[in-house]
C-alpha cells in the first residue's frame, strides 16, 4: 500500500478537514487534525483553566450554585448526574449522554 493510501484509511488518528480555512478550533471539535498550537486553540485551554479554577474552589458552595458553574461550560447534566471537584478536563466542552465521571479524572 502507497503511502498515501495509508494516510486516507488509518482513521485513528483523525481525519484532515476538507476545508483548508476551517478554524482549528471547529477542526478539533469535529474530530480532525488540528494544530494544537493555534492561539484559538490557546485560548480556548486558558477558558477552561479559569472555569476549572472557579469549579474546583465550589466545594463548600451549595449543589445547586455549583451546579451553575458546571453548566456554564458544560451545558446539560443529565439526571442524577454529579460532577464533584477535584475535577480536570482539557477543555469540557462537548459532552455526550450517559457521561461516567470518576474522582480526579
Amino acid at each position: 500500500m502507497s503511502s498515501s493510501n495509508a494516510s486516507t484509511k488509518n482513521t485513528h488518528y483523525g481525519r484532515h478537514s476538507a476545508d483548508t480555512k476551517k478554524p482549528m478550533l471547529e477542526r478539533m471539535v469535529d474530530g480532525e487534525l488540528y494544530l494544537c498550537n493555534d492561539p484559538s486553540v490557546y485560548v480556548e485551554i486558558e477558558r477552561a483553566e479559569n472555569w476549572l479554577s472557579r469549579f474546583n474552589s465550589s466545594l463548600l458552595l451549595s449543589v445547586a450554585k455549583r451546579n451553575e458553574i458546571l453548566r456554564e461550560r458544560i451545558g446539560q447534566l443529565g439526571e442524577g448526574s454529579a460532577i464533584r471537584p477535584p475535577f480536570f478536563c482539557d477543555y469540557g466542552r462537548k459532552w455526550e449522554k450517559n457521561v461516567l465521571v470518576k474522582h480526579v479524572l
